[in-house]
């Protein structure tokens, strides 16, 4: 006997309330061909996955970066193509208890690449002040490395990221015929990397 989707339903009795744990019926008709009538005999095969862990993590939001001129760092990622999603102040004593800095007051501006699902927030603190700047150090510090996009054409991006002060670390290079791709260092020393997939891998 075959069964549709909603007769499996119907005949285990399952609704979507079923102790919040997550069903999953798939159908598959096999179709197995018997030599002696050459009829066909179609079953179906079904899992009920009941014990099914639900996931807590939705999604990465956004990498945070400190600057010093906010206006000068928005324009160089407008430039690269992210678009300005906001621009406000966080102030008061609420964002030092996350923070642990106490009072504070920071600019921030939220940026969000074309597609919506990366963004970076860029903040310049007017309170208080910054105490460190390793925004120069070199690759192989510790902590934060960089924010790598990835580009249609890798030139053309280098050649406008240069007119808003943009040096390339080292050079441009070929990663196994998959990827051009380099380091640049953009406003403030910020390290960025860029990568085109290379035409004939490209989908």
């Amino acid at each position: 006997m075959q069964y549709g989707i909603k007769g499996l339903e119907n005949k285990l009795k399952i609704t979507s309330t079923i102790d919040l744990k997550v069903i999953i019926i798939i159908v598959i008709r096999i179709n197995i061909l018997f030599s002696n009538d050459c009829k066909y005999y179609k079953s179906i095969i079904f899992y009920n996955f009941k014990t099914m862990k639900k996931q807590n993590l939705l999604r990465m939001d956004n990498v945070g970066i400190v600057v010093e001129s906010l206006d000068e760092t928005i324009s160089f990622f407008l430039e690269l193509g992210l678009e300005l999603e906001g621009r406000s102040m966080i102030e008061g004593e609420w964002a030092g208890r996350v923070t642990g800095l106490g009072n504070q007051s920071v600019e921030i501006a939220m940026m969000v690449t074309p597609d919506g699902n990366s963004r970076l927030e860029l903040s310049k603190f007017i309170n208080p002040k910054v105490i460190e700047d390793h925004r120069n150090a070199p690759v192989n510090a510790l902590g934060y490395l960089r924010v790598m996009f990835a580009v249609a054409d890798l030139d053309d991006t280098l050649n406008r990221l240069y007119k808003h002060g943009a040096q390339l670390v080292e050079e441009v290079v070929d990663y196994q015929n998959i990827y051009k791709l380099c380091y640049i260092r953009g406003p403030e020393g910020i390290l960025i990397g860029l990568a085109e997939k290379i035409e004939n891998n490209k989908d």
